[in-house]
């Protein structure tokens, strides 16, 4: 992993709205989680496998990036295709931090959180 190439208190305020809009719940089979790469945030649901509840390794799915924007100090959001790649999210593309987390909260993951 590199190091992040965005601002440290944007990375802390993402860290602290994943914790509290997606606390870790006893008997809940979703969990979020944040994976960071330079300047990426991707967010990922976590879910126990479908097919080996015995497993130990749940299944990741990406739902959502973040992409710190350097030349303009901006946030774009990005959703993720069936191909593996990104493209912009048409309805909020770029804004504020908090606006795209609010997005994402709220539009992306919907009602399971």
């Amino acid at each position: 992993m590199t190091a992040p190439l965005m601002p440290e208190t944007d990375l802390a305020r993402i860290r602290k709205w994943a914790a509290a809009t997606f606390p870790d719940m006893p008997g809940v089979d979703l969990r979020v989680a944040l994976e960071i790469d330079g300047r990426h945030v991707t967010v990922v649901e976590l879910r126990p496998p479908w097919d080996n509840k015995d497993s130990p390794e749940w299944v990741s799915q990406p739902v959502a990036r973040l992409t710190y924007v350097t030349s303009r100090t901006a946030w774009k959001l990005t959703i993720p295709t069936w191909d593996g790649h990104y493209r912009r999210y048409r309805p909020l593309p770029t804004g504020p931090l908090d606006d795209l987390l609010i997005e994402i909260e709220n539009s992306l993951i919907g009602d399971e959180a």
